[in-house]
């Protein structure tokens, strides 16, 4: 039996620092299931889920000394999830946006003769910018707000109403 089992997790992150791998493999023990479900509520890829999984121990380990203990171990163990999330995500968008660059001209719908279809007739001059900006452009919704001089809630509304109404279009309803 390990003498380190019954100490909190935060006791085990300094000793951790300390030079202790065995309370690093408690820790791991502790928390690798609740780190693969965080994953998984986020990530269908079994995949991606691992090497994010593998990616926040390794850098659980690189950064073990800048660990505070003042603070909870779950939080700053979960804030390392997030940010292999948010560069998983980020790198994903620019392997995206780098294939899209190489499709042909010929299988790119222009945004211009995408809003003149007959489904975007429905649709206010606002709502045709505000989709334009948002899905062609890849403007946030702050950006969008700026654009179109209204709030960045209203300008979400106005997308949202927009979609709304080309759902409805592209179903046989009238909206």
């Amino acid at each position: 039996m390990n003498p380190y089992n019954g100490l909190e997790d935060d006791k085990l992150m300094v000793l951790y620092q300390k030079g202790s791998s065995q309370a690093f493999e408690i820790l791991h023990e502790r928390h690798k299931s609740r780190v693969i479900t965080y994953l998984s509520k986020r990530i269908a890829d079994k995949n991606a889920q691992n090497e994010i999984f593998q990616n926040i121990f390794l850098k659980l380990h690189r950064k073990r000394d800048l660990y505070n203990p003042d603070f909870l171990f779950a939080k700053w163990l979960y804030t390392i999830c997030r940010s292999e999330l948010v560069d998983y995500f980020r790198l994903k968008k620019m392997e995206t946006v780098q294939w899209d660059e190489h499709l042909h001209a010929s299988e790119q719908v222009p945004t211009k003769e995408l809003i003149e279809l007959e489904d975007f007739k429905t649709l206010t001059s606002d709502e045709k910018k505000a989709i334009s900006l948002r899905y062609y452009s890849d403007q946030d919704f702050s950006e969008i707000s700026e654009t179109l001089g209204t709030s960045a809630a209203n300008s979400r509304k106005i997308v949202s109403r927009g979609i709304a109404k080309l759902r409805a279009a592209l179903a046989g309803e009238k909206k």
